[in-house]
């Protein structure tokens, strides 16, 4: 919201200026909202410089325990600007669910390379990780911030590797880190549809001894296409740890899958 506040503030002093200096004539008032469009767009390019020279101090070799208050907060204000310029906006609907007392493992369906920022902002209260393919980290500026925030990447191809994250990912949770998410599905859907589930994903709750946060990802596809879309994220239940502790994986995940496609 301050990012929304921050903008159309800015714009409009701008505006302002504009008007004292040419003289009133109702033929400016097209360039009103220009002027606003134009700010919002040179503030994201100062503040995307800023981020980039702060990300310079972060050792990507270096194995951080915990994030901190000032990198997440930076990171969810990139984001939420990022999303004011693209005209998407995110709406949490169930968050009365989500355990404000403890950390999770949150899962969901996954049809946008955005929705892991859909989650994120819409779980902010609380911070959010996630189990991410490893070329994300190489991505410029993006990579720093994710490795400084506690995402870890996962090699789909080798399944000891994959388990090493996977233990890491429960061991983030229990020792209160941070909350982390992961897809089911392993990879985005194309055609928009609920992809088959990998049941090791709920090997990271089981381990960690954690509830899982089941969410239901809505007009994420509709973002891809076009702007000023409303993307939902739906929280369609929590399943308890002690509803999970003796469930086989597959069994975990036909639940979740259930709950995703009913929500």
């Amino acid at each position: 919201m301050a990012a929304y506040i921050f903008s159309l503030v800015l714009g409009l002093f701008f505006s302002v200026l504009e008007v004292l200096y040419l003289g009133w004539d109702w033929k400016l008032l097209i360039f009103i909202p220009l002027t606003i469009a134009a700010t919002v767009i040179a503030v994201f390019l100062v503040f995307i410089v800023t981020i980039w020279i702060i990300s310079l101090f972060i050792d990507m070799e270096k194995k951080y325990d915990a994030p901190t208050k000032f990198y997440m907060e930076l990171i969810n204000f990139a984001f939420t600007y990022l999303l004011l310029i693209l005209g998407v906006r995110v709406k949490l609907e169930g968050g009365e669910k989500v355990p404000t007392d403890k950390r999770f493992l949150v899962v969901s369906n996954h049809v946008h390379a955005f929705d892991p920022l859909f989650v994120i902002l819409s779980l902010r209260n609380t911070w959010v990780s996630y189990v991410s393919k490893p070329e994300n980290f190489k991505i410029p500026i993006i990579g720093r911030y994710m490795h400084r925030c506690l995402h870890l990447p996962i090699d789909r191809d080798n399944p000891r590797n994959a388990l090493l994250t996977i233990n890491e990912a429960a061991d983030q949770i229990s020792r209160g880190a941070v909350s982390m998410g992961i897809f089911p599905e392993g990879t985005r859907s194309k055609t928009g549809e609920l992809g088959e589930f990998r049941n090791g994903a709920f090997k990271i709750a089981q381990k960690a001894k954690c509830p899982v946060v089941v969410a239901a990802i809505k007009n994420s596809r509709k973002a891809a296409r076009r702007p000023f879309v409303t993307v939902t994220v739906k929280i369609a239940g929590v399943l308890p740890y002690g509803e999970i502790a003796e469930m086989r994986t597959a069994e975990i995940s036909a639940k979740v899958r259930e709950m995703i496609l009913t929500a």
